[in-house]
């Protein structure tokens, strides 16, 4: 999908990142697709910020202060569902964090530096339903049913 096809589904986007100039770059990339972006400078914040406003998609940056971005996952997913998508993107190696972004709940995960390309083919194939990761309610159940609780320890809201 180029620009112009994006500009007419417009994504309401949750941008959960800490540093100011992955901020700028982010939301400058974002808006040129034609989304309205709102900015959480923490996991905390992201978490926060998903219980006020709908959105369609976050991009969420795995290191952050207070919560990090696999831990802000766990808990929306946990107070909100899986209606949101999550798009994890990360400066460290990627062999570190796959993972366990894929376990929180994430459909996509980037390495940065985000390159405008990557970043709006990732959003399409989110917004497609095609997706590496176990986000969706069935593989969540699965993952919950091996014992695991995705970090949640408050009940799930309707």
């Amino acid at each position: 999908m180029h620009i112009s096809a994006q500009r007419k589904h417009r994504l309401r986007i949750l941008l959960a990142e800490d540093d100011p100039i992955d901020q700028q770059i982010a939301l400058k990339m974002l808006r040129m697709m034609g989304h309205a972006v709102d900015l959480a400078k923490n996991g905390a914040k992201a978490v926060q910020a998903v219980g006020r406003e709908t959105y369609d998609l976050a991009v969420m940056d795995v290191q952050m202060p207070e919560m990090d971005g696999i831990q802000a996952t766990r808990r929306i997913r946990c107070l909100y569902g899986n209606d949101l998508m999550v798009v994890f993107v990360t400066a460290s190696s990627p062999d570190i964090y796959r993972e366990q972004c894929f376990k929180a709940g994430g459909n996509e995960f980037l390495c940065k530096p985000l390159k405008f390309e990557k970043l709006s083919s990732a959003i399409n194939r989110v917004c497609r339903g095609i997706n590496d990761g176990p986000a969706d309610n069935e593989s969540l159940i699965r993952y919950e049913d091996q014992g695991e609780t995705n970090g949640c320890h408050a009940e799930r809201l309707p």
